[in-house]
């Protein structure tokens, strides 16, 4: 299974043994570092546990700009084009 850019899964982790450990767990791939408004939909996955099908939205230059001067932003170098790797069904994520 394929997922398109500025998109992900965030599903309940099943491999929780502590406190500390996270509720839920997933992935995104985004197609370029920046400031991002994230969107999320209640969904379930085909053996009944729920999970959030997530979406990025790239904020405008303006908003990219303020991010830059409020949060620590480390360098990034542009490296040549690659296709989002690909989930499956051994992912954490159940499906």
């Amino acid at each position: 299974m394929k997922y398109k850019a500025n998109t992900g899964l965030l599903g309940i982790n099943d491999r929780k043994e502590k406190d500390t450990h996270p509720d839920y767990n997933g992935k995104v791939y985004v197609d370029k570092p920046g400031l991002y408004y994230l969107k999320g939909w209640k969904k379930t996955t085909k053996s009944g546990s729920p999970l959030l099908s997530l979406a990025l939205d790239y904020a405008d230059e303006g908003k990219q700009a303020e991010a830059r001067d409020t949060y620590e932003v480390q360098s990034y170098e542009p490296q040549a084009a690659s296709v989002a790797p690909a989930m499956t069904t051994s992912d954490t994520v159940p499906f």
